[in-house]
């Protein structure tokens, strides 16, 4: 389950930052508009690439469940609950990334971190074979920086944990 929501959160948070080089706009620039942002995430298949978001959340959910049965078959009533709770897992995180849901968000982002003259570059850019080459590698390079971003994460589990354990002792101690 853990697993899980630290996916959707990298995931989230790389989806948000595809494609876009952040530079600093002038202050005279005029801000991308709503029509040239959507032309820009149209040319980068952005609502693909959340669609393949969820059929990664997929996959993992169903690894998350092959683990907690540690080999075993379930029984017909484990198998039901498995199944609901896959439904409502994926309801849930579908609704979440859903395109009508990010949308917007992209927008805002864009809009607020791209001028027009920025955004119209990008088009010009993504509109080029190797810009379309780029469109296409990056879900694999969003997966493997999702890995290496898990593996890290892996690491630091075990310091977090003593860390807040410790705090928890000393919040403990100190009421004292």
């Amino acid at each position: 389950m853990q697993r899980i929501k630290n996916l959707l959160m990298i995931v989230l948070l790389g989806s948000i930052t595809f494609g876009s080089i952040t530079i600093a706009a002038p202050v005279m620039a005029a801000p991308a508009t709503d029509a040239s942002v959507r032309q820009l995430l149209d040319v980068m298949h952005t609502k693909s690439l959340l669609d393949s978001i969820t059929a990664k959340m997929n996959v993992v959910l169903e690894q998350e469940i092959q683990q907690s049965l540690q080999g075993k078959t379930p029984t017909p009533a484990q198998k039901r609950a498995i199944t609901n709770y896959k439904n409502r897992m994926q309801a849930i995180y579908h609704k979440a990334i859903a395109w009508q849901s990010m949308e917007p968000k992209y927008i805002q982002i864009y809009r607020e971190s791209l001028s027009e003259e920025d955004v119209t570059a990008m088009l010009a850019f993504y509109k080029t074979p190797a810009g379309q080459d780029i469109v296409r590698e990056m879900p694999t390079i969003m997966n493997n920086t999702m890995l290496a971003i898990r593996e890290t994460l892996q690491t630091m589990i075990p310091a977090i944990q003593q860390a807040t354990n410790e705090f928890k002792a000393n919040m403990k101690s100190a009421e004292n």
